[in-house]
């Protein structure tokens, strides 16, 4: 049962999370790629829901699809370990980002920070669990993953806005979270 909500919960986490970005976006003729923070949609005209829930109901389901992966991935016990409690406490820092506005500057500042450190560290971490047991595909895609996110939130854009470099940076995010929740189908 556990799996099985679990499977749900990546799967629909990077959906949840796209469409209401999609819906809050377009809500928002004004918003800028390029001189805005996605955050920014969650403060001003009817883009609010659209994000603020989104992005709450995204963490939230993270959340679930971390634990259930913590119970059925195989991988080093000590680094899967540290890995799922990172990506908890990433998923739940997600979640406080669509909880506490961006007019709330610093923990809404510190909420997101924490996201984008803990889930490339979590990904980074299941990896190498994966990969010491043999998961070469799922180990190194993980890797990657980590990797690609971190690199892309460390490129010195042109762009005074944040916009691009946290869809980027999510892109990997998301494309994990699903393939998991599919490697859990699979093992089911």
């Amino acid at each position: 049962m556990i799996l099985t909500v679990s499977r749900i919960c990546g799967l629909a986490a990077p959906l949840a999370g796209v469409i209401s970005l999609w819906l809050a976006i377009s809500s928002a003729p004004w918003f800028s790629f390029t001189r805005e923070d996605l955050s920014v949609l969650g403060v001003q005209g009817t883009a609010p829901g659209f994000f603020n829930w989104g992005v709450g109901v995204t963490g939230l389901l993270s959340i679930a699809f971390a634990i259930g992966l913590g119970n059925g991935l195989p991988g080093s016990p000590r680094l899967k370990k540290l890995g799922v409690v990172a990506l908890i406490a990433g998923s739940a820092a997600l979640a406080l980002v669509g909880l506490i506005p961006r007019t709330y500057s610093a923990p809404h500042r510190y909420a997101s920070g924490i996201f984008f450190t803990l889930v490339p560290f979590a990904i980074f971490a299941i990896g190498l669990s994966l990969l010491k047991i043999g998961q070469r595909l799922a180990g190194w895609s993980s890797v990657a993953a980590a990797l690609a996110m971190v690199g892309i939130q460390l490129v010195p854009w042109p762009w005074e806005g944040g916009a691009i470099p946290q869809l980027l940076s999510g892109a990997p995010w998301c494309l994990w979270t699903a393939a998991m929740g599919i490697g859990l189908t699979l093992r089911e």
